[in-house]
């Protein structure tokens, strides 16, 4: 079994799930939000957090073609370019130790989405950087039928 850090370090992981909550309140668009903490999830290999957040976009009416092409969103017909934009920064985030997050990469997203507000895209850092690896490093799997689901004060969203 590995850490429980809600058990260790109650206070670390009520602050960690305030980065979600406070993710919420900053308008970026929920679904949006779960496609692109689906999309690293899939990067980090976290099963639960892939199981999670496409069943949050499947029960949002997501569409199975979008969930299916996510993996290859760089040559599918099924996102539009602010999509694709933010798509590209969270990965680039999820992968900062090699990308760097250059401005390049970053200037995309500010002219397609929040041409207004160019810091918006920077609210998303500390939730696509910390939930999906705090999540994979409890070794949490998905929930199957009759498992007990994962209860993680590390995810704050929208009561199922």
């Amino acid at each position: 079994m590995r850490l429980d850090y809600a058990a260790v370090a109650p206070e670390a992981t009520k602050a960690l799930a305030g980065v979600n909550a406070a993710l919420l309140r900053a308008g970026l668009d929920k679904r949006l939000r779960d496609l692109l903490f689906l999309r690293v999830s899939q990067i980090n290999g976290c099963s639960y957090c892939v199981d999670e957040h496409a069943r949050d976009l499947r029960q949002a009416g997501e569409s199975n073609e979008r969930l299916d092409g996510l993996a290859g969103w760089r040559e599918s017909p099924y996102f539009t370019e602010p999509e694709k934009a933010a798509l590209e920064w969270a990965e680039v985030l999820t992968h900062v130790d090699i990308t760097h997050a250059p401005d390049a990469a970053y200037e995309p997203i500010v002219i397609s989405s929040w041409p207004d507000r160019p810091n918006e895209t920077n609210k998303w850092r500390p939730a696509l950087g910390n939930a999906p690896r705090t999540t994979k490093s409890t070794g949490t799997p998905p929930e199957s039928p009759g498992r007990v689901p994962f209860q993680s004060s590390l995810y704050v969203g929208e009561p199922r």
